[in-house]
């Protein structure tokens, strides 16, 4: 895994911490379990944009903190329960990539459904500007101009 940056302030920019970025963005990650998007979007940025690999949300990309938030209600409405689980971090420049495991169970079922996918975090003046999803891994690294092998770094 790659190791993030100390927080460093450079005029009005400044670099994350490992420990405020994971901590941070491991909040999202128990907000999106708990399905309280309006904490999950608490640090978006107000030009903030959701952009989805298409099908399940039926747009490709979402403008707008109340769009997003309306975007995952519906969804993750069919979903009687859900957990959304980080399990890897790497830092692009700008960007955070996040590796989860999402699990859910459609309302009325006790099947699961799980999938292994990724985020790309843009981050900017501390707060989330965009939020890309990735189905491939692979291809998440790849939008943040990460390889394979920089993922495997450290680990």
């Amino acid at each position: 895994m790659l190791h993030l940056h100390e927080m460093q302030v450079e005029g009005d920019v400044a670099r994350f911490t490992p420990g405020h970025v994971a901590g941070t963005l491991r909040d999202e990650y128990a907000a999106m379990s708990r399905q309280d998007w309006n904490a999950v979007l608490s640090v978006a940025h107000r030009d903030f944009e959701l952009k989805t690999p298409g099908g399940g949300l039926d747009v490709e990309t979402i403008s707008g903190v109340e769009r997003a938030r309306r975007a995952f209600e519906d969804f993750f409405s069919p979903f009687e329960w859900v957990s959304v689980e980080p399990e890897a971090f790497f830092e692009g420049h700008d960007q955070i990539v996040v590796f989860f495991l999402q699990r859910a169970r459609p309302s009325g079922s006790s099947a699961f459904v799980e999938r292994r996918a990724a985020h790309v975090w843009t981050m900017r003046d501390g707060k989330a500007t965009k939020l890309q999803i990735f189905p491939r891994r692979q291809s998440a690294l790849e939008a943040a101009g990460l390889s394979e092998q920089d993922a495997h770094a450290g680990s």
